[in-house]
């Protein structure tokens, strides 16, 4: 059974000098196809409170939250050279309220994807691309809890500032008072004598993307590793390296779990020739790698470094090796400013999102993105407790894999431990990739 939408509320800015605001875009804010990150918070009913995260409560606390964040209520307008604005809006920001028939105990208490159902989304996949956010809450049976979908715009904010956002909502609904984000687009945007180095994507990269997303049969995976598990991986890839290797730089511990989770993928597909080329994009958070940029920068200050291999090399080379190339990619994004960043990026001097026509030319075997910094956990209660889980809405054919801490026990105040991630992997790859020797010895099958 469909569940019933409840509520439904428009909310705009308090203040009247907002609704004529326009904004601007970054010079780092486009995004190819201005498409909707889904973020799924689901909250459990631990003390079995009549009033358990009240509707009013959460409004209230969401129109403060607007106040500081008022670029939400705007639209999304395309203008004729191309370029992206934000336009004041009538309507504002949709939050809805949905009734589930079930309770929280009726579902897969780790949460796979595949068990969460389309109704939660708040956005659809192709419509709704003009609205830079909206929310959707759906509440359990027997009041047991609920999850609230937070549906940001890529246009608007990357990760980083879709997380700030649900932080500051949760703090205004705890009765706090959290610090104001950073809005000045101007930050990263060059002055008009630089304006003529941008490459923005057009039509044909338009074209390009379709190509490269066009549809594959997939299936969810999530996995689960544990924080000693995650230590063995990362001794046993250490132990993998050449003396000359190890002599040469490092790698992280999400390094070598991506590089072995890729591997066993690309493993799984036999069907892919050696000598096919293939590539990871990964996003990176810029906010700590320009020292001129506030970390509480509200917009998008992401650009993701490529790994790129042929199948043979994945297929051949140990997790360190192929660890150490990824953590390469990444340090090469080193910058002494904002403006050497982007002017850089779009020379094509390497490649960059910045640069999305020569980023796409050879497509991607899959895209990574790294929630697990977030606090999501931690730092998202709205004064009933944190999440006993976070995840996020995305149809598998997107092959996006994205890493979250690992869920706590589920007990209230239980800490995260390790580090889940989900994936997507190919039908007929599917039980191979399960099966293979590294998935074996160091995750858990969640679903």
């Amino acid at each position: 059974m469909a569940d019933k939408i409840i509520a439904e509320h428009w909310l705009l800015p308090t203040g009247k000098e907002h609704a004529q605001i326009k904004y601007q875009s970054s010079d780092t804010d486009y995004s190819p196809t201005l498409a909707h990150t889904q973020r799924l918070f689901i909250y459990k009913n631990h003390d079995k409170r009549a009033d358990f995260m009240p509707t009013e409560k959460l409004l209230d606390g969401l129109r403060k939250t607007i106040d500081q964040y008022p670029i939400l209520a705007t639209r999304l307008v395309v203008l004729e050279n191309g370029d992206i604005e934000m336009h004041p809006s009538a309507e504002g920001v949709r939050y809805r309220e949905s009734q589930c028939d079930k309770d929280i105990a009726a579902f897969n208490p780790s949460w796979p994807l595949s068990c969460i159902p389309p109704e939660w989304r708040a956005t659809s996949w192709k419509a709704e691309k003009d609205m830079p956010v909206a929310i959707h809450v759906t509440r359990f049976a027997n009041n047991s809890g609920l999850v609230i979908c937070l549906s940001g715009n890529h246009q608007i904010a990357d990760g980083n500032g879709w997380s700030m956002l649900i932080q500051a909502w949760a703090a205004f609904t705890r009765g706090e008072t959290p610090a104001p984000p950073v809005h000045d687009r101007q930050l990263l945007r060059l002055p008009e004598e630089h304006r003529h180095l941008l490459k923005r994507g057009g039509p044909e990269l338009l074209q390009k993307l379709i190509v490269l997303l066009k549809h594959v049969e997939r299936r969810h995976v999530l996995l689960r590793f544990r924080a000693d598990k995650l230590a063995q991986l990362k001794a046993d890839a250490v132990a993998s390296l050449t003396d000359e290797e190890r002599a040469s730089g490092w790698f992280s511990t999400l390094d070598a779990t991506i590089v072995m989770l890729w591997r066993a993928s690309v493993r799984a597909r036999t069907a892919v020739p050696d000598d096919k080329i293939l590539a990871e994009t990964a996003a990176l958070n810029m906010r700590h790698r320009l020292p001129d940029l506030p970390r509480n920068y509200f917009a998008n200050a992401v650009d993701a470094p490529r790994m790129t291999v042929t199948a043979g090399e994945m297929r051949r080379s140990t997790i360190g090796t192929l660890a150490l190339k990824r953590r390469r990619e990444a340090n090469n994004f080193q910058f002494a400013s904002k403006e050497e960043w982007i002017i850089r990026a779009s020379s094509g001097e390497f490649a960059s999102i910045l640069n999305p026509n020569a980023y796409f030319d050879h497509g991607f075997d899959m895209a990574c993105t790294d929630w697990s910094k977030f606090g999501y956990y931690t730092d998202t209660d709205f004064g009933y407790g944190n999440p006993v889980c976070c995840r996020y809405c995305s149809p598998p054919s997107n092959n996006l894999w994205v890493v979250f801490e690992g869920q706590p026990d589920g007990a209230s105040g239980s800490k995260p431990n390790g580090l889940d991630i989900a994936l997507a992997i190919e039908d007929d790859a599917y039980e191979r990739f399960l099966a293979d020797s590294d998935i074996v010895k160091y995750a858990e099958f969640l679903g």
